[in-house]
């Protein structure tokens, strides 16, 4: 599950409106999803999530939450994605491999306005800046470390999460 802080920042630079149609690609259990259901009233989130367990977790998140503009697709990008509405915005949370495929076509197929990528691995990063630079993108990459604060036998100390990237880019 992406931790809040990521996802404040990741919705946060989706730059969210009412009536968005945002696709959240790679959504495992849809924690982003979710939060851009809630904030986008007028519009649609799809979920495009290959992992039949994320799909289930999806599901019972979508209820738990009574997202109704929230569409969960069990599937994988890039094959899926020309049945599903053109989005204004898009997340990419994990490719499967397709990461140019899901750029080339949310920038050359689409009116997309930003897309967001979240990576973990320095491979990743690279690639995506590499493709979205080669698309003549506007990028924005920063490298976030969230550490909470955990007592341990009377002293604070800081509990390192994963580094995460996250990029976003626009046209």
């Amino acid at each position: 599950m992406t931790k809040a802080e990521i996802r404040a920042l990741t919705l946060n630079k989706l730059s969210i409106k009412d009536n968005d149609i945002i696709w959240d690609i790679g959504a495992g259990t849809g924690s982003i999803s979710v939060e851009a259901a809630l904030n986008t009233p007028l519009g649609e989130v799809w979920a495009i999530e290959r992992n039949p367990e994320a799909v289930k977790l999806l599901r019972a998140n979508k209820e738990k939450f009574n997202c109704e503009n929230l569409h969960i697709i069990k599937g994988s990008a890039p094959q899926i994605l020309s049945e599903l509405p053109r989005p204004t915005k898009a997340v990419i949370g994990g490719s499967g491999g397709n990461m140019q495929e899901i750029l080339n076509y949310l920038w050359f197929d689409t009116e997309l306005e930003v897309v967001v990528i979240n990576t973990i691995t320095l491979n990743s990063t690279n690639q995506a800046l590499e493709l979205l630079t080669e698309l003549a993108a506007k990028i924005d990459a920063s490298q976030i470390c969230v550490n909470k604060i955990k007592l341990v036998n009377g002293y604070y100390m800081l509990q390192s999460q994963n580094p995460i990237f996250i990029i976003s880019a626009c046209r």
